[in-house]
Protein backbone atom coordinates (compact mmCIF):
# COMPACT_ATOMS: atom_id res chain seq x y z
CA UNK A 1 0.00 0.00 0.00
CA UNK A 2 2.85 2.43 0.82
CA UNK A 3 4.43 1.67 -2.57
CA UNK A 4 1.09 2.46 -4.24
CA UNK A 5 0.84 5.90 -2.58
CA UNK A 6 4.49 6.60 -3.46
CA UNK A 7 3.85 5.82 -7.14
CA UNK A 8 0.72 8.03 -7.15
CA UNK A 9 2.65 10.89 -5.53
CA UNK A 10 5.47 10.65 -8.06
CA UNK A 11 2.97 10.65 -10.94
CA UNK A 12 1.31 13.78 -9.53
CA UNK A 13 4.62 15.58 -9.16
CA UNK A 14 5.54 14.71 -12.72
CA UNK A 15 2.37 16.41 -14.02
CA UNK A 16 3.21 19.67 -12.23
CA UNK A 17 6.87 19.83 -13.13
CA UNK A 18 8.63 23.11 -13.79
CA UNK A 19 6.99 24.99 -16.64
CA UNK A 20 9.69 27.44 -17.75
CA UNK A 21 13.45 27.85 -17.36
CA UNK A 22 15.38 30.62 -15.67
CA UNK A 23 16.17 33.37 -18.17
CA UNK A 24 13.13 32.79 -20.40
CA UNK A 25 11.35 36.05 -21.20
CA UNK A 26 8.46 37.39 -23.22
CA UNK A 27 6.67 40.50 -24.43
CA UNK A 28 2.92 40.58 -24.03
CA UNK A 29 0.01 42.63 -25.32
CA UNK A 30 -2.96 42.77 -22.94
CA UNK A 31 -6.67 43.56 -23.23
CA UNK A 32 -8.68 43.93 -20.02
CA UNK A 33 -12.38 44.53 -19.45
CA UNK A 34 -14.93 44.66 -16.64
CA UNK A 35 -18.70 45.17 -16.69
CA UNK A 36 -21.39 45.64 -14.07
CA UNK A 37 -24.92 46.92 -13.53
CA UNK A 38 -27.27 47.38 -10.58
CA UNK A 39 -31.01 47.06 -10.01
CA UNK A 40 -32.74 48.68 -7.01
CA UNK A 41 -36.35 47.96 -5.99
CA UNK A 42 -38.26 50.02 -3.42
CA UNK A 43 -41.53 48.59 -2.04
CA UNK A 44 -44.05 50.67 -0.06
CA UNK A 45 -47.02 48.53 0.87
CA UNK A 46 -48.36 46.92 -2.31
CA UNK A 47 -46.62 49.45 -4.57
CA UNK A 48 -43.07 48.81 -5.73
CA UNK A 49 -40.74 50.76 -7.98
CA UNK A 50 -37.54 49.47 -9.51
CA UNK A 51 -34.62 51.34 -11.02
CA UNK A 52 -31.87 49.80 -13.17
CA UNK A 53 -28.52 51.50 -13.47
CA UNK A 54 -27.00 51.46 -16.97
CA UNK A 55 -23.96 49.33 -17.61
CA UNK A 56 -20.72 50.48 -15.97
CA UNK A 57 -17.56 49.44 -17.78
CA UNK A 58 -13.79 49.49 -17.55
CA UNK A 59 -11.41 48.81 -20.45
CA UNK A 60 -7.63 48.72 -20.60
CA UNK A 61 -4.98 48.05 -23.21
CA UNK A 62 -1.31 47.60 -22.43
CA UNK A 63 2.02 45.86 -22.87
CA UNK A 64 4.20 43.86 -20.49
CA UNK A 65 7.76 42.60 -20.28
CA UNK A 66 8.32 39.47 -18.15
CA UNK A 67 11.31 37.33 -17.24
CA UNK A 68 11.60 34.04 -15.36
CA UNK A 69 13.94 34.69 -12.44
CA UNK A 70 13.93 30.98 -11.54
CA UNK A 71 11.98 27.88 -12.48
CA UNK A 72 8.24 28.48 -12.05
CA UNK A 73 8.52 32.12 -10.97
CA UNK A 74 8.07 35.01 -13.40
CA UNK A 75 8.50 38.72 -12.64
CA UNK A 76 6.79 41.22 -14.91
CA UNK A 77 6.28 44.94 -15.36
CA UNK A 78 3.39 46.28 -17.41
CA UNK A 79 2.31 49.65 -18.77
CA UNK A 80 -1.37 50.14 -19.62
CA UNK A 81 -4.03 52.72 -20.48
CA UNK A 82 -7.28 52.36 -18.44
CA UNK A 83 -10.65 53.91 -19.28
CA UNK A 84 -13.73 53.65 -17.06
CA UNK A 85 -17.37 54.72 -17.42
CA UNK A 86 -19.68 54.83 -14.38
CA UNK A 87 -23.35 56.03 -14.33
CA UNK A 88 -24.06 58.15 -11.24
CA UNK A 89 -27.68 59.31 -11.11
CA UNK A 90 -30.62 60.14 -13.31
CA UNK A 91 -31.30 63.79 -14.12
CA UNK A 92 -34.05 64.99 -16.49
CA UNK A 93 -34.38 61.51 -18.00
CA UNK A 94 -30.63 61.43 -18.68
CA UNK A 95 -27.96 59.58 -16.68
CA UNK A 96 -25.13 61.68 -15.30
CA UNK A 97 -21.83 59.82 -15.42
CA UNK A 98 -18.21 59.90 -14.36
CA UNK A 99 -15.30 58.83 -16.55
CA UNK A 100 -11.59 58.35 -16.00
CA UNK A 101 -8.74 57.96 -18.45
CA UNK A 102 -5.06 57.67 -17.61
CA UNK A 103 -1.90 55.61 -17.55
CA UNK A 104 -0.94 52.82 -15.16
CA UNK A 105 2.00 50.66 -14.09
CA UNK A 106 1.55 47.00 -13.12
CA UNK A 107 4.42 45.13 -11.38
CA UNK A 108 3.52 41.46 -10.88
CA UNK A 109 4.77 37.98 -10.05
CA UNK A 110 3.34 34.69 -11.36
CA UNK A 111 3.82 31.06 -10.43
CA UNK A 112 3.76 28.60 -13.37
CA UNK A 113 2.48 25.05 -12.96
CA UNK A 114 2.58 22.68 -15.93
CA UNK A 115 -0.71 20.81 -16.45
CA UNK A 116 0.30 19.29 -19.80
CA UNK A 117 2.51 20.17 -22.76
CA UNK A 118 0.24 23.04 -23.82
CA UNK A 119 -1.61 24.25 -20.72
CA UNK A 120 -0.20 26.00 -17.64
CA UNK A 121 -1.85 27.24 -14.47
CA UNK A 122 -0.47 30.73 -13.69
CA UNK A 123 -1.83 32.41 -10.51
CA UNK A 124 -0.61 35.99 -10.22
CA UNK A 125 -0.04 38.60 -7.50
CA UNK A 126 0.37 42.19 -8.60
CA UNK A 127 0.11 45.89 -7.85
CA UNK A 128 -1.59 48.71 -9.76
CA UNK A 129 -0.56 52.38 -9.77
CA UNK A 130 -2.50 54.85 -11.93
CA UNK A 131 -2.60 58.55 -12.74
CA UNK A 132 -5.18 60.19 -14.98
CA UNK A 133 -8.03 62.59 -15.63
CA UNK A 134 -11.38 62.42 -13.84
CA UNK A 135 -14.58 63.88 -15.33
CA UNK A 136 -17.99 64.06 -13.63
CA UNK A 137 -21.30 65.36 -14.99
CA UNK A 138 -22.87 67.88 -12.59
CA UNK A 139 -25.87 68.56 -14.85
CA UNK A 140 -26.88 68.20 -18.48
CA UNK A 141 -24.58 71.04 -19.53
CA UNK A 142 -22.00 71.20 -16.72
CA UNK A 143 -19.00 68.91 -16.19
CA UNK A 144 -16.35 68.96 -13.49
CA UNK A 145 -12.82 67.85 -14.47
CA UNK A 146 -9.71 67.23 -12.36
CA UNK A 147 -6.79 64.85 -11.90
CA UNK A 148 -6.87 61.61 -9.92
CA UNK A 149 -4.51 58.91 -8.70
CA UNK A 150 -5.25 55.28 -7.91
CA UNK A 151 -3.46 52.28 -6.45
CA UNK A 152 -4.25 48.74 -5.44
CA UNK A 153 -3.28 45.07 -5.22
CA UNK A 154 -4.81 41.90 -6.62
CA UNK A 155 -4.53 38.12 -6.47
CA UNK A 156 -5.71 36.30 -9.58
CA UNK A 157 -6.31 32.58 -9.01
CA UNK A 158 -8.21 31.73 -12.23
CA UNK A 159 -5.34 32.37 -14.61
CA UNK A 160 -4.03 30.10 -17.38
CA UNK A 161 -1.64 30.09 -20.34
CA UNK A 162 -2.02 28.06 -23.53
CA UNK A 163 1.13 27.45 -25.58
CA UNK A 164 0.34 27.90 -29.27
CA UNK A 165 3.94 27.13 -30.28
CA UNK A 166 7.44 27.32 -28.79
CA UNK A 167 7.45 31.09 -29.35
CA UNK A 168 3.82 32.15 -28.83
CA UNK A 169 1.17 31.73 -26.13
CA UNK A 170 -2.25 33.01 -25.10
CA UNK A 171 -3.05 33.93 -21.51
CA UNK A 172 -6.50 34.09 -19.93
CA UNK A 173 -7.47 35.48 -16.55
CA UNK A 174 -10.87 35.85 -14.91
CA UNK A 175 -11.82 37.08 -11.46
CA UNK A 176 -9.56 38.27 -8.66
CA UNK A 177 -9.36 39.25 -5.02
CA UNK A 178 -8.79 43.02 -5.14
CA UNK A 179 -8.04 45.97 -2.93
CA UNK A 180 -8.17 49.33 -4.71
CA UNK A 181 -8.17 52.98 -3.71
CA UNK A 182 -8.46 56.32 -5.50
CA UNK A 183 -7.89 59.95 -4.57
CA UNK A 184 -9.54 62.88 -6.35
CA UNK A 185 -8.46 66.42 -5.47
CA UNK A 186 -10.59 69.52 -5.96
CA UNK A 187 -8.17 72.44 -6.18
CA UNK A 188 -10.92 75.05 -6.35
CA UNK A 189 -12.23 74.34 -2.84
CA UNK A 190 -9.08 72.58 -1.53
CA UNK A 191 -10.66 69.19 -0.77
CA UNK A 192 -9.61 65.58 -1.32
CA UNK A 193 -11.90 62.60 -1.82
CA UNK A 194 -10.37 59.20 -1.05
CA UNK A 195 -12.21 55.93 -1.65
CA UNK A 196 -11.14 52.35 -1.03
CA UNK A 197 -12.75 48.95 -1.62
CA UNK A 198 -11.92 45.28 -1.08
CA UNK A 199 -13.85 42.76 -3.16
CA UNK A 200 -13.90 39.38 -4.83
CA UNK A 201 -14.38 40.48 -8.42
CA UNK A 202 -15.70 37.90 -10.91
CA UNK A 203 -16.81 40.46 -13.51
CA UNK A 204 -13.22 41.20 -14.52
CA UNK A 205 -11.33 39.38 -17.28
CA UNK A 206 -8.23 39.84 -19.43
CA UNK A 207 -6.59 38.30 -22.49
CA UNK A 208 -2.81 38.24 -23.08
CA UNK A 209 -0.92 37.69 -26.34
CA UNK A 210 2.65 36.58 -25.52
CA UNK A 211 5.78 36.25 -27.65
CA UNK A 212 8.70 34.36 -26.04
CA UNK A 213 12.32 35.02 -26.89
Amino acid sequence: MKKFFLIVSLCFLSTVSFAQSKGDQYLSGTLGFEFGTQKTELAVGSISESTSTPLAALFSIGAEYSRFVCKNFKLGIGLYLPYSYNPLQKHNDEWLKSTTFGVGVNPNISYYVRINDYLYYTPELGGLFEYGNYSEDLSDDSTYKTNCIGWGFYLSLLSFEVKVSDDYALGFSMGALEYSAARIKNKEIDTKLTTSVFKCNFSKASIHFRAYF
